[in-house]
């Protein structure tokens, strides 16, 4: 007896607020229709969509590192902005993976791009590979304002991670019952030589 081979797919949750232009005309006033009214931004909507049809609108920085480390973009984010003489540049964070769709994890990488002003231009920071990660990735501020990030990992204890940007560094900060020899260190990224 042959088995078929299911085709597994990642797919995403899409939530956001239904609008239409405020100079659109509804074309159909009489009928009754359960779509916003032009300019009303307060019917949420939510679906999902196979991630494949799916083009992420990334950075320049996000969608070339991410070429480069040879990676699939799930999600991004802003971290903070530095001062440049350009202009504030921001700073990101990338959760991402590798391999064919339909895998347990979210995201099975991290990659944080920093602006470097001596250089004008951005570097990797952080990696991390091998990861069960599970979103969401929530973004926020740490007890001293630096930028962090937190996320669930699946590897049986279901633990969340927290990290802190520092200037550069990306640093896990550990809980204290957390022992630092159980797990495999994040790969920092050398800076390029001068």
């Amino acid at each position: 007896m042959s088995r078929k081979k299911t085709k597994k797919e990642d797919w995403f949750l899409v939530r956001a607020l239904a609008t239409r232009p405020p100079g659109e005309a509804a074309a159909r006033a009489a009928e009754t229709s359960n779509t916003t009214q032009p300019g009303d931004e307060t019917a949420p909507i939510a679906g999902w969509v196979v991630a494949r049809f799916v083009e992420l609108d990334l950075p320049d920085p996000v969608r070339e590192g991410a070429a480069s480390a040879n990676l699939r973009p799930l999600a991004w984010f802003e971290l903070n902005r530095v001062s440049d003489p350009a202009g504030d540049k921001p700073q990101y964070l990338l959760a991402a993976a590798r391999g064919p769709e339909g895998q347990v994890c979210d995201f099975t990488a991290l990659r944080v791009y920093t602006w470097y002003a001596k250089r004008s231009r951005y570097e990797t920071a952080f990696i991390e590979n091998n990861l069960c990660g599970q979103l969401p990735i929530r973004v926020g501020k740490g007890p001293k304002d630096e930028p962090e990030f937190r996320f669930r990992v699946l590897d049986g204890k279901k633990e969340d991670r927290v990290y802190h940007l520092i200037q550069t560094v990306v640093r896990r900060i550990r809980e204290p019952n957390e022992a630092a020899g159980k797990h495999e260190p994040a790969k920092q990224a050398k800076p390029a030589a001068k």
